[in-house]
C-alpha cells in the first residue's frame, strides 16, 4: 500500500491509478502518451476560464467527502458514459467500484450541485505533494455550465489551498 510519499513518487514517473491498480501505457516503439502535470502555484486561468468562473462559478456549490459509492453518483457516471462514449461497461456498479471507489489512498469524491441538483462528480486522490484527477463526470443536461473544466479549475484550486506542488490530469 502506497504512502502519501510513495504515490507521489508514482505520479511524478507517470503513472496514474484506477482502483487498486497503478498503470502507465507503454506501447512498444511509442511514446505518445505524456503525462500532464500542473504545477499547482503557477497554474493561471485563461482568459475563457475566468469568464466561466465569473460566469457560473457562484452557481455551483461544492461539497467533499471520502471515496464512497452512491447511487446517484452511479447513475451520473452510466448516463456520462453513454453520451461520451461507446463502451458497454457504463451500465455495471461492480467496475464502477472497482475502478473509482475502490483506492489504496486518500480519495476525495468533489458533488458539484446547481440549485440543489447534482451536476457533477470529479475523483481526486491525495499525496503529500500532489494531487491527480482520477475522473469527473457530469450530467449531459448541464454541459452548457462546463462541469468537466469547472471541476479541473476547483481541484486546482484546492490543491493550492492544500499546499500541493502539482496537479496531474491524465496523459496528452
Amino acid at each position: 500500500v502506497p504512502d502519501p510519499a510513495m504515490f507521489d513518487d508514482l505520479m511524478a514517473q507517470g503513472l496514474r491509478r484506477q482502483g487498486m491498480l497503478f498503470y502507465k501505457p507503454e506501447c512498444q516503439g511509442c511514446r505518445a502518451c505524456l503525462p500532464i502535470r500542473v504545477p499547482v502555484s503557477r497554474f493561471r486561468p485563461s482568459r475563457s476560464q475566468r469568464r466561466l468562473l465569473s460566469k457560473y462559478g457562484t452557481r455551483y456549490e461544492v461539497t467533499t467527502g471520502p471515496a464512497r459509492y452512491e447511487p446517484e453518483h452511479f447513475e451520473m457516471y452510466a448516463a456520462h458514459a453513454k453520451h461520451v462514449s461507446s463502451r458497454n461497461q457504463s451500465d455495471n456498479a461492480g467496475l464502477y467500484r472497482l475502478a473509482f471507489v475502490d483506492s489504496l489512498i486518500q480519495t476525495h469524491f468533489f458533488e458539484y450541485r446547481i440549485d440543489g441538483e447534482l451536476v457533477a462528480v470529479s475523483i481526486l486522490d491525495a499525496g503529500e505533494t500532489s494531487v491527480s484527477s482520477v475522473y469527473a463526470f457530469w450530467d449531459p443536461r448541464f454541459a452548457q455550465f462546463s462541469p468537466g473544466t469547472f471541476s479541473a479549475l476547483w481541484e486546482l484550486d484546492w490543491a493550492l489551498s492544500h499546499n500541493k506542488t502539482y496537479y496531474y490530469l491524465g496523459y496528452w
